[in-house]
């Protein structure tokens, strides 16, 4: 008796084997869904876990690389990729240096305790100087880079006493919102509600609308108390609806057994085409 090929399975075989060669064996990764833990029930809680998260953080020094991608001023499209070094000694200095044009310090962004100060020597980059007293600030960001949104990156969050805070339970993350003068938002503040990690922090004008945003990834031990960020991506996006990128790879983060105050003094203006005093959110330019 002579047996008839069952046409139809052997189809369905070579389809199966043809489908193997074109999408591999091996399932696609699949990234599993974050762990959710019940969120803190106020905004002081919520501030003052932020804070101990912070506690045992000393003076570090960190390095890396950031790529950068930003519109000139004549508005064309500019990619960059450098070298980057920052010092940070809680809770309110920083000094973050970009190596750009042949300068290892072509871009200065620091702050102390008095001022603060965003610095560009190159062309690309505006020849700029920008600095402001933080009694005189605008609670906010109106710096490209701003040395507040760097520390903030860092989980070192201004939380005054007469700032008002609004929080939000939503899925796996607290929200945190911070309210202006007019009861407005002007910053949220995106935390994972297990770790207390800040996943993303974002910047609002008095318009409602979004002027700037943190993103943070990439958390390593720093200590046996803390863990810190080691990817900061930054936008700022701008009224004509383009976006100036910023993102920041660090490879080390070291703790400095050394200070050194004269490490965060503000540099000198001289030879800068532009310089502005920022008063209040408005900058006055001095030359």
């Amino acid at each position: 008796m002579t047996m008839k090929p069952d046409w139809q399975k052997y189809y369905l075989l070579a389809l199966l084997i043809s489908m193997m060669f074109l999408i591999g064996c091996e399932p696609a990764d699949v990234v599993p869904p974050l762990r959710r833990c019940p969120g803190k029930s106020a905004p002081a809680e919520a501030l003052a876990q932020l804070k101990t998260n912070t506690a045992g953080i000393v003076e570090f020094k960190a390095n890396g690389k950031c790529k950068a991608q930003y519109y000139d001023a004549k508005g064309n499209v500019r990619k960059e990729q450098f070298n980057v070094m920052a010092f940070v000694d809680p809770p309110d200095q920083i000094r973050f240096f970009g190596d750009i044009a042949f300068n290892a310090r072509g871009l200065d962004v620091g702050a102390n305790t008095d001022d603060f100060w965003f610095a560009a020597k190159p062309k690309e980059l505006g020849n700029i100087y920008i600095w402001g007293q933080w009694s005189q600030r605008q609670r906010g960001s109106q710096i490209l880079m701003s040395p507040q949104v760097l520390l903030e990156a860092f989980g070192l969050i201004f939380s005054e006493a007469d700032i008002k805070w609004q929080l939000e339970n939503k899925d796996e993350y607290d929200i945190l919102t911070r309210l202006d003068e007019h009861g407005k938002t002007a910053e949220k503040i995106h935390i994972y509600n297990c770790n207390y990690t800040v996943s993303k922090i974002e910047y609002y004008d008095v318009n409602q609308q979004p002027i700037m945003s943190v993103a943070m990834a990439d958390y390593q031990e720093f200590n046996e108390k803390n863990i810190l960020p080691n990817e900061i991506t930054i936008a700022h996006y701008k009224s004509d609806g383009k976006m100036d990128t910023f993102n920041i790879k660090l490879s080390s983060l070291k703790p400095l057994r050394k200070k050194n105050a004269k490490r965060y003094e503000r540099p000198k203006s001289k030879g800068f085409k532009e310089i502005y005093k920022l008063i209040r959110g408005e900058a006055i330019k001095q030359q």
